[in-house]
């Protein structure tokens, strides 16, 4: 019954409404399935492992953006205008020719996404493992906070390897300042350096922030053990974390130019957050800093490229990219190209060549490659890599092992590859930290 009303609902009402009608109005359908999931949810006894699990966080990810941005993007709200599109955002938008088809694919995802929840909701329940009293946590920190201010030199070579550094050295901190201090406003003040290290290195990328934060609110949920209750307590303390999100992304705009404000250093921009609020900008503009409408719009539109011819199914081919990575185009001229590339340089491809890039979200890449079939490659993929989670954290007994490490890693950025960044940077971001993970690890326990 949950199932029928998840998916049979809305998908028979998308074959009788007005195609203009649902251009307007498909929030609808996605809030729907959305509470039908969280019933679900919460009348389900969940653990901290399905809250963190890649399906969770990326079903979590596409209901809200896709919410958000089915709703935004045809009313044109956003700063689009700041692109250089033949047209606008809405106004392409609007000119979709087989919305219909990609609206009921992208409703069929969602419910390929639920039913790999469902299918292991239950086998998480053993986890998460005990926190056993190994190494300090002051000389990761400090690395933290000294590859932030290192990263100030902008040294080009290092760019790509500094922020899974800082990640990788953050998950080795966090159940050690568990073990340190068992009040929440004892480890705040650690937290907060953490997050302003952070936000140094990464007032560029939203999402690198987030993964910060997702870490923090993993380790505070863990800390009351197995079942997640929806306590007042719990959800206070996610709603805290989703301001201090907020808080963060209007300082970060502001230190990128948005309204103009003459902010001498990225730390300086916080003290113009209250006149960011109050400007005539804020409401476009905070849409455009969390990319509501541009994750829906490329998505939406890369679909429709698909579905018109103007982009040839790939057969999985972007899928196998990281296969090749190792081999120069050189020397294999039939290397696959990413989807941000085929779909960025197809689009706009002035904005192409000159370095401009649109990332696809996940399920309009897995329209382009294999159109029609793209729910069964939702569904095949998410349960290969909720498998490999599945192995990973049932089989470590602490939270200082390779498994742990990889688990929690590729777990909490998995909405790097939904976004559309690439299965390929996804899987490299935890390789490129583990140098420094490890290095911490043996500093910090050497007698």
């Amino acid at each position: 019954m949950m199932n029928y009303l998840f998916v049979a609902v809305p998908v028979v009402f998308c074959f009788f409404a007005d195609e203009l009608w649902l251009k307007y109005n498909s929030f609808y359908f996605y809030f729907f399935q959305y509470l039908v999931f969280l019933f679900y949810i919460v009348n389900n006894k969940i653990t901290v492992s399905v809250l963190f699990s890649p399906t969770f966080i990326t079903a979590n990810y596409f209901f809200i953006y896709f919410i958000a941005g089915s709703y935004v993007t045809p009313r044109d709200i956003g700063l689009n205008s700041l692109f250089s599109f033949s047209e606008g955002m809405a106004r392409t938008f609007l000119n979709v020719k087989n919305y219909r088809e990609i609206l009921i694919l992208f409703l069929i995802s969602n419910w390929c996404l639920f039913l790999v929840i469902q299918k292991n909701i239950r086998i998480y329940t053993i986890w998460p493992p005990s926190v056993k009293k190994e190494g300090s946590f002051i000389i990761p920190l400090l690395s933290v906070v000294l590859i932030s201010l290192f990263s100030l030199l902008k040294i080009e070579i290092f760019n790509l390897w500094i922020y899974p550094s800082m990640f990788a050295i953050t998950i080795y901190i966090m159940p050690r300042l568990l073990n340190r201090f068992s009040n929440f406003i004892a480890r705040l003040p650690c937290y907060c350096i953490l997050l302003l290290s952070f936000f140094l290195v990464s007032y560029e990328s939203k999402r690198e922030l987030l993964y910060v934060l997702l870490l923090i609110l993993f380790f505070e949920l863990f800390n009351r053990r197995y079942e997640i209750k929806f306590t007042f307590k719990n959800v206070l303390f996610v709603l805290m974390c989703l301001s201090i999100f907020l808080f963060f992304i209007m300082a970060m705009s502001i230190a990128r130019g948005y309204g103009n404000f003459d902010v001498e250093n990225v730390l300086v921009a916080f003290f113009y957050i209250g006149d960011y609020i109050k400007s005539d900008i804020f409401r476009d503009a905070i849409v455009d800093n969390l990319e509501f409408s541009g994750v829906y719009f490329d998505t939406v539109n890369c679909a429709d490229y698909v579905l018109n011819n103007q982009i040839p199914t790939l057969l999985g081919s972007t899928f196998i990219k990281p296969l090749f990575l190792p081999i120069p185009r050189e020397l294999f001229p039939l290397k696959p190209e990413s989807m941000i590339n085929i779909y960025t340089s197809t689009f706009v491809p002035g904005f192409y060549s000159r370095g401009g890039s649109l990332p696809v979200g996940f399920y309009g890449e897995a329209i382009a490659n294999f159109c029609f079939f793209a729910p069964f490659a939702v569904y095949f993929l998410f349960s290969g890599i909720e498998f490999l989670y599945k192995k990973l954290i049932v089989s470590f007994e602490t939270l200082a092992s390779l498994k742990y490490y990889i688990a929690l890693f590729l777990s909490i950025t998995i909405v790097q590859f939904a976004r559309g960044s690439g299965l390929e940077l996804w899987i490299l971001y935890p390789l490129l930290g583990l140098p420094s993970y490890l290095l911490v690890s043996y500093l910090s326990n050497r007698k």
